[in-house]
């Protein structure tokens, strides 16, 4: 099931790149029996500043405790790395 847009229904949240991965966490955590942590993705890691822009301005962002983001280094671990700093500013 695709998220119409990202909206915050968790004090804890997961962003990933796309579809298959924001799959794939899903099921694991299921498996695991976690349904306390929210998986967002979708956007692909160029989207993810927009996005996590989006969040921050969402009115529940206080409300968040734990937020991790699982990206691809692909061949540029800092451009990753910098790339969700950018985003925290």
């Amino acid at each position: 099931m695709r998220e119409a847009a990202w909206s915050l229904v968790s004090a804890n949240v997961l962003i990933v790149e796309g579809e298959d991965e924001r799959e794939f966490w899903q099921a694991a955590l299921r498996g695991w029996r976690r349904t306390d942590i929210q998986v967002l993705g979708g956007g692909g890691k160029t989207q993810l500043r927009d996005r996590l822009q989006v969040l921050a301005a969402d009115d529940r962002w206080a409300d968040v405790r734990w937020l991790a983001v699982a990206q691809d280094a692909d061949a540029n671990p800092r451009g990753a790395a910098s790339a969700v700093g950018i985003a925290r500013q």
